[in-house]
């Protein structure tokens, strides 16, 4: 499948989505903490890798040191549909075979999408599609849960959706052992990164409080905006940082020199509570949680 050139390299409307995306993980980074969607700290962002899936490449760290890796599309709007007209959706899905495919790709490895714009019952029934994933023996055992009535709903939908679309990149009808790995692996993740929707980019802000506190530091909404800037110059040129590297960047580039943290400052590790958007993680998993909706008492991610 053919795949549009980048938005950064193009123009268009997801072009500052984009950057606001990666922008978000490189705050984490900075931060010493996780991103959204990923269990595991983040130790390197990078865009327009060589893989299907190529517009983020992050690179997670547990707190044994075992590395994951998640390749992700970004798109500003989506919807999580096998209508003919959801070109972007198809697309998404046989890349995400591809990469699942790859032989780099490795137990604990993520595949998916981040999106800003996506219905809130669509990243619901992504979520329970990676927790039953996770919790179901085999394919069959799944499909039977789906089956099963009153409990399959919109991640029955989904799951038809994902088994109509996986027919051409694989070209045959996947088996229910395959979407099974499928959903184990494939993440949708809801970013609201923008200036009409800013819940992570705020929260993205208030991480970098740990950072920016040194004399002549710019403040924390100016550095995410220098990060939305560099998350602009890695797209173009198809690169990665570490954080040490985005560190040595800014100070060469920007003349922003930063600590790895504040010791009086807690970094705040955990995305804010909404019931408005879901982040799709499987359970079963040591490097993988996820966020419960709803539960306006809770503020950090379970991990399962």
């Amino acid at each position: 499948m053919t795949r549009a050139a980048s938005t950064e390299s193009m123009g268009g409307i997801g072009v500052s989505y984009e950057r606001s995306a990666a922008a978000v993980y490189l705050a984490a980074m900075l931060a010493g903490v996780a991103g959204p969607g990923l269990a595991g700290k983040v130790v390197r962002v990078a865009t327009q890798q060589p893989a299907a899936l190529d517009d983020l490449e992050i690179t997670t760290e547990d707190e044994q040191g075992g590395t994951a890796m998640a390749r992700l599309q970004v798109k500003h709007q989506l919807t999580l549909s096998a209508a003919a007209s959801n070109s972007n959706f198809a697309a998404i899905v046989a890349d995400a075979w591809r990469d699942l495919g790859a032989l780099s790709f490795v137990a604990g490895d993520r595949v998916g999408a981040v999106a800003e714009r996506i219905p809130i019952d669509s990243l619901y029934a992504a979520r329970r599609l990676n927790e039953m994933a996770w919790l179901a023996e085999n394919g069959a055992a799944l499909d039977a849960a789906l089956t099963r009535a009153g409990q399959g709903g919109g991640a029955k939908r989904l799951w038809d959706g994902v088994s109509t679309l996986s027919e051409k990149p694989l070209g045959r009808p996947a088996t229910q052992d395959e979407l099974r790995h499928f959903w184990r692996h494939f993440a949708v993740i809801g970013i609201e990164a923008s200036f009409a929707r800013d819940r992570d980019r705020a929260h993205a802000i208030d991480q970098l409080r740990a950072v920016a506190y040194l004399p002549g530091a710019p403040d924390p909404a100016s550095l995410f905006g220098t990060l939305e800037l560099v998350a602009g110059t890695l797209n173009v040129r198809g690169a990665g940082f570490d954080a040490d590297q985005l560190r040595d960047h800014l100070a060469e580039q920007y003349s922003i020199t930063l600590e790895t943290g504040d010791p009086k400052l807690e970094p705040i590790s955990s995305r804010p509570n909404s019931c408005r958007r879901a982040v799709a993680a499987p359970l079963g998993h040591r490097w993988f949680r996820f966020q419960r909706l709803n539960t306006a008492a809770q503020s950090s991610s379970a991990t399962w």
